[in-house]
Parts: C-alpha cells; sequence; structure tokens
C-alpha cells in the first residue's frame, strides 16, 4: 500500500519582490511518489503518510480527506506547513485533496481528489517451529510445524539462506497461530536456514536456525540371503551340469555413505556358503545324497565357502524406499569335496553384481538380485548366484 501522492500544477505566480509586496498563487500539483507512504512505529501503529511536492511560495496547505460509506463524507481536515502529512486510518476507501495557501493567507486552486484504500494490516510474527532439523537421510515426511502470530492463508511462507529459498509445495494455516509447511524431500538441500513469512508482500518475521542436515555420515545395511547357485562354464559345469542348485546362504554388511547423490559410494564385506551337488540341484534327488559322518564331507557334491570384499555403488530413490546397488570386488574360496576337489583348496575369484532394494516397514528391505563370480584356479569355473534378502538398515 502506498499513499504518497502530488498535485497538478495550475499556475505559479512569480513575485519581484517577497518581502512586503510580492504575492504568489500557489495552486496543488501533479502526482508524485516521494517515499512510502506507509511505516510501523515503536507501538506497532500502521500510518499513512500523504505527501506532495513542496512550492516555495507555500505559507501551509490544507488537507481534506473523506470516507467512502455509501457516499464519501467529510471524515478529518489538517492544516500543515509541511509538504506531507501523517495520519493513522482505519480499513476503509478514502479520498483526499489539498488546498495551498499563499504568503498572504490566499486560498488557491485546490487539488482533484484523489483516491486510495486502506487495508487492514496483520504484522506476523514467527515464535517457535518443529523439528529443528530434516534429517535427510531418515525416511519420514517432511513437515514443518510452525507457531506465531498473525498467519493468513495468504501469507507466504519459505525458507532462506545464502544459496537461495526453498518453497513448500504445500502450506496448511491451521489457524491464525498455526501453520504445516509440507517441503518435497527430493528437493531439500542441506545447510542453515532461515524460515520467512511474508503478508502482503509487505510486513516480514524471520526465525533462523532450521537446520537440514544427515544424521550420520553413513548407512549400514545387514543382509540375510538366499543364494542358490548355477555354474555356467568350467569343472562344476561340466560335471554337474547347468543346473539351479538351491543350497545357498549368504550373510553381507555394507557401510554406504548417507550423502545424496547420484550414487553413493561404500563398501560390502560377504560371507557365504554353497553345496554343489546332483541332490541339491532343482530337481531335488535326495536319494543322490552320500554322507561320511567320520570326516564331515559330501562325498557327492562341492562344499565351498566365499569371503568377499567389494566396491558397492548405490542409486536411492523414491524418497530412500528404493535403492539399486551395483558391486564390484575380489574374494577367496574355501572348497572342498568332490571328485578333484577332494580335500581343500584355496582359491581366488572376483565379484561382479547388482540388487534392488524394496522398504517392506520402517527399517527393514527386501533385496532381490543376482552376481556373478568367476573362480581363479586351473579348474576356473563361474558361477551365477541369483540372491533374495531380507535387509535390516541401521
Amino acid at each position: 500500500m502506498e499513499f504518497t501522492k502530488r498535485f497538478p500544477v495550475c499556475a505559479r505566480l512569480l513575485a519581484a519582490f517577497v518581502f512586503f509586496t510580492a504575492a504568489s498563487v500557489l495552486c496543488a500539483q501533479e502526482d508524485e511518489t516521494v517515499m512510502p507512504g506507509y511505516f510501523v512505529d515503536s507501538n506497532e501503529h500502521i500510518r499513512q503518510r500523504l505527501v506532495w511536492n513542496r512550492e516555495m511560495y507555500a505559507l501551509n496547505y490544507e488537507v481534506v480527506i473523506q470516507v467512502f460509506e455509501n457516499a464519501y463524507r467529510d471524515y478529518a481536515t489538517e492544516v500543515t506547513e509541511g509538504h506531507f502529512l501523517e495520519v493513522s486510518l482505519p480499513p476503509g476507501r478514502y479520498r483526499y485533496r489539498v488546498t495551498p495557501f499563499d504568503l498572504f493567507g490566499q486560498r488557491a486552486e485546490a487539488s482533484a481528489w484523489n483516491q486510495f484504500d486502506v487495508i487492514a494490516a496483520f504484522i506476523p510474527a514467527i515464535e517457535r517451529f518443529l523439528p529443528a532439523v530434516f534429517y535427510l537421510d531418515q525416511k519420514l515426511e517432511r513437515v514443518l510445524h510452525i507457531s506465531g502470530v498473525n498467519f493468513l492463508e495468504e501469507s507466504v511462507f519459505y525458507l532462506e539462506n545464502e544459496l537461495g529459498r526453498l518453497y513448500p509445495v504445500e502450506t496448511r494455516i491451521i489457524n491464525n497461530q498455526r501453520a504445516e509447511l509440507f517441503f518435497d524431500d527430493e528437493k531439500l538441500i542441506e545447510g542453515v536456514y532461515n524460515i520467512r513469512i511474508e503478508n502482503q508482500e509487505v510486513f516480514v518475521d524471520v526465525l533462523s536456525g532450521f537446520v537440514i542436515d544427515y544424521k550420520k555420515p553413513l548407512d549400514y545395511f545387514t543382509k540375510i540371503a538366499w543364494v542358490p547357485a548355477i555354474p555356467v562354464y568350467g569343472d562344476l559345469a561340466d560335471i554337474f551340469g547347468v543346473n539351479l542348485f538351491l543350497t545357498g546362504a549368504a550373510f553381507n554388511f555394507e557401510a554406504i555413505s548417507s550423502k545424496r547423490g547420484d550414487f553413493n559410494g561404500g563398501l560390502e564385506l560377504g560371507v557365504s556358503v554353497y553345496w554343489i551337488s546332483h541332490a541339491s540341484s532343482f530337481k531335488l534327488n535326495l536319494a543322490d545324497i552320500v554322507y561320511d559322518f567320520s570326516t564331515f564331507r559330501f562325498y557327492n557334491g562341492v562344499v565351498f565357502a566365499d569371503f568377499d570384499l567389494n566396491i558397492a555403488l548405490q542409486r536411492r530413490f523414491n524418497q530412500r524406499r528404493n535403492a539399486f546397488t551395483f558391486r564390484f570386488g575380489l574374494g577367496i574360496s574355501l572348497l572342498s569335496g568332490y571328485g578333484s576337489y577332494a580335500g581343500s583348496e584355496l582359491v581366488t575369484h572376483f565379484n561382479l553384481g547388482a540388487s534392488f532394494l524394496f522398504l517392506t516397514h520402517d527399517i527393514f528391505f527386501i533385496e532381490a538380485g543376482t552376481d556373478y563370480s568367476h573362480y581363479m584356479s586351473d579348474r576356473a569355473f563361474g558361477l551365477i548366484k541369483p540372491r533374495l534378502a531380507i535387509v535390516w538398515q541401521f
């Protein structure tokens, strides 16, 4: 709202000698915006300032203000020697005109009526907010609860720091003293923010100290998986065929960066155990099992354990409810069992794998994926390892 005005110039009579005998006629001037037409005093009262051009030979000015109530009626008449008038008007529709008086006290021509509206102003204040922090590595609804005074349906709320502004996707005004701000999780950026409210684009309040951050630098995943195996080439494929062997289990531990990015890096430690046997194939021919209790060995299959160290790259999405993980690394295997593998043998292998995480409840996920391992020895072979795991994030 601005109520700064200037008035149209009608005429100006120049005086040759002003001290005793000169006379000048001062007329209304054209509109001119000189300064804001309102301000807030120390008692938080809204005041308006009507401003016009100062005339060199004006003695004073008469300002008539009228208010509209079905029709215009006189509201106030003021005389001032200055070129502005400060008033405090309640909300409503008004008009005013200015009549200048010359040095001899003679009335000059009045200006035209100038209309303006006074709109009720509500000065907002933010007093408290909850929560104090949005943790980006937590799967929570991003709602900021704010309390204060003079919250309006048309109030504009946003977060601001030196990097820019974050606007809520939705603002709910509960009442004059409470509001809820809903933010898009994908657009949050870590930093310290001020919470700002604007009423009528003029009245602003700011409360600092709201934080967007990470609660911990790493996310940890513990996995217990069923891992069947498929020999796809090499010695095991020649002996047992390219079949699905159901008896395999794995335990994995991952530490992944919690920072947001295209991919989050981390490490994975894994231990897995497999039994490759005709009896453990998809056909489940249990009659082929031969077990020697004196040596604890399956004579019709290969038992081996893998110890893996992998680099993991994880891509999270859907507000961290789902993730895609790609992994690669090295490991060692202890083989024991059948035929040319009688006794025990230590071999190395390298791994490639990919999996997908599905959030089921709170911190629990289901993981589905597959890995590939190449075992490097004079009897080299390769395994495809589908996996289905229960995952606990902490």
